[in-house]
């Protein structure tokens, strides 16, 4: 077993708005191995790209930890000055994000972009810099790469443009890679293409993967973990066959349940009733329950604890305490979750 490179503990962010303070992330927690590949999955606004976004310390400027420890290799990320996190960001931990055009310049060329992204962190001379920028190109699966280096981002494909983006987060080897649904925006080929891509990728250079995402079945093909996020927390974590195998958390069954694979015959997709709580004022007790149609009185009055399923799954619900009543989760689950197609090994 490879050590922990990345400790998150007890994480809470907070956004200073003219309505409020709003609790974006609320005492999240989580370990994640070196080359491993950990998925965070949940609906929008859940948290996940802020809980990100703040480990690589670039939250916008409202944006607050106001309590917690992020630990890579040892060192509190918090605690750095920003000169400091300069020197790791890029370097050791890279982000790739959703809309590569938006994080290409369009003005300058593919290959002056990688080449000064290695340059900023190493002292090498720029044909050194152009060589590796190739080899880049190559290793992301685009083709004539000497040639590629001369043009713009506009004479790509979106798919194109996130390899480019990923050639420039492998630039300087990181040891952690932030992939913030990097393949939201792209049709379902391309989609697979980048997910395959990736995952070679993650065994060539033995990177650890932090992979955001609103799509389990995404979450499957990549990832070894998978946490489960709602209303800024943390609601279950486990191995990917854990979470598909025996989902524990109500949130988790009504995410699988609309998946497509669990709609049988065709019939329309299942979603979730209501909206995510207002997290100016967040609920007391499970912020899930006024969705949860397994709601106990309890959910309404306290906060679940994590509940231990196994000694790698945890699941945040009263269903899990001895007194609850036995709960049959959703029965499509039960008969369709080995179709969804086969978790990451």
């Amino acid at each position: 077993m490879l050590g922990t490179l990345l400790k998150v503990n007890d994480v809470h962010i907070d956004f200073n708005t003219d309505y409020g303070v709003i609790q974006a992330v609320r005492g999240v927690s989580f370990e994640l191995n070196a080359g491993e590949t950990l998925a965070i999955v949940g609906e929008s606004g859940c948290g996940k790209s802020v809980l990100c976004k703040s480990i690589a310390r670039i939250l916008p400027h409202s944006g607050l930890i106001r309590e917690g420890n992020v630990y890579f290799n040892g060192i509190d990320l918090t605690l750095l000055s920003p000169k400091e996190m300069n020197r790791i960001r890029g370097k050791e931990i890279a982000m790739v994000f959703q809309d590569a055009f938006s994080a290409l310049d369009p003005t300058c060329t593919i290959g002056s972009q990688i080449i000064e992204a290695i340059r900023i962190h190493e002292k090498i001379s720029r044909n050194e810099a152009k060589r590796r920028a190739i080899q880049l190109l190559g290793q992301v699966e685009i083709d004539s790469p000497q040639q590629r280096l001369t043009q713009y981002p506009h004479q790509f494909s979106g798919g194109m443009c996130q390899r480019v983006v990923l050639a420039i987060a492998l630039a300087c080897g990181p040891k952690l890679l932030i992939a913030d649904e990097p393949t939201t925006a792209l049709d379902g080929t391309i989609q697979a293409q980048i997910l395959k891509l990736i995952k070679n990728l993650q065994k060539t250079t033995k990177a650890a993967t932090l992979f955001i995402t609103h799509d389990l079945s995404v979450a499957a093909q990549i990832a070894q973990r998978i946490a489960v996020m709602y209303a800024g927390k943390i609601v279950e974590i486990g191995t990917t066959q854990e979470i598909f195998g025996n989902p524990r958390h109500p949130y988790t069954w009504a995410l699988m349940s609309s998946l497509p694979a669990n709609s049988p015959n065709k019939q329309p997709l299942r979603s979730i009733p209501g909206l995510p709580p207002n997290l100016l004022h967040p609920p007391c007790g499970d912020a899930f329950a006024a969705r949860n149609a397994y709601a106990l009185a309890i959910d309404y009055k306290q906060e679940p604890p994590l509940f231990q399923v196994s000694n790698t799954h945890f699941a945040a619900t009263w269903l899990l305490d001895p007194r609850a009543p036995e709960i049959t989760p959703p029965i499509s689950i039960g008969q369709n979750n080995n179709r969804r197609g086969e978790p990451n090994e």
